[in-house]
């Protein structure tokens, strides 16, 4: 109720909809975090956007298939809504899947149905330059999913893979090396993060690949840090 109260009032009329819906599914099906608030750091100053737990036993699923389609591929692939994005700058609504496994071949199949232009195999270069094996058919990680995400006009603008860093790499140390390799390779200012690595190292927990439309493939990695390491660091630091 707090992460919503403070967004509700820049929210679009469907974007509280979704707001609405999903806070009566929590209250007839309990919530596991009810939802938490993300900020960015954007051009113009912080910008928030509000996250929604979708209950498991949530009758979620009709409403996901007219939000955003693409029923039987998610059904095969085990794929089920766990969480709903709100941007109120953007409008967009983003939702969220868990699935049990996923194939080289799914990614192009979503995009496909989506009508999204992007480069589907970009997925597979990513997950297999982080893994250095080869990939054809699976992609290589045991904790992992997508999101699709709808523009303020409702159309599906951008599909995003992810995978928990221990799904796909297993120890900390594995995905740092992974990640300061691939961005090496990659030609990738790493100078943000090797600083942040400085003190308390921080923990790579998730790998993203976004595709969407007349835009390059953004791939991106999630840290969780020390608080308390960061918190004694020197203000410029801490900021980076």
């Amino acid at each position: 109720r707090i992460c919503a109260g403070a967004t509700v009032a820049l929210l679009s009329r469907a974007q509280a909809s979704v707001l609405d819906r999903v806070q009566g599914w929590q209250a007839d099906h309990g919530a596991r975090f009810g939802a938490w608030l993300g900020l960015r750091h954007r051009a113009g100053g912080i910008t928030r956007k509000l996250y929604l737990d979708v209950p498991p036993q949530a009758p979620s699923a009709s409403w996901d298939e007219a939000l955003t389609g693409c029923a039987r591929l998610k059904s095969a692939r085990g794929a089920v809504a766990t969480m709903v994005g709100l941007d109120p700058l953007s409008g967009a609504i983003e939702v969220y899947y868990r699935c049990a496994s996923m194939m080289v071949r799914d990614v192009e199949a979503l995009l496909g149905g989506l009508e999204i232009r992007s480069d589907a195999r970009a997925v597979a270069r990513f997950a297999a330059d982080l893994t250095r094996r080869s990939i054809r058919f699976a992609l290589p990680s045991y904790d992992m999913g997508f999101s699709i995400a709808l523009n303020a006009q409702g159309t599906p603008a951008a599909l995003t893979w992810y995978s928990t860093a221990e799904g796909l790499l297993g120890p900390d140390e594995r995905s740092h090396e992974a990640l300061c390799r691939v961005g090496s390779d990659r030609g990738w200012d790493m100078g943000a993060y090797l600083g942040l690595c400085a003190g308390a190292r921080p923990s790579p927990v998730l790998f993203g690949a976004a595709l969407a439309a007349e835009v390059a493939p953004a791939f991106s990695a999630t840290l969780a840090f020390d608080l308390a390491d960061l918190a004694r660091r020197p203000r410029g630091a801490a900021d980076e």
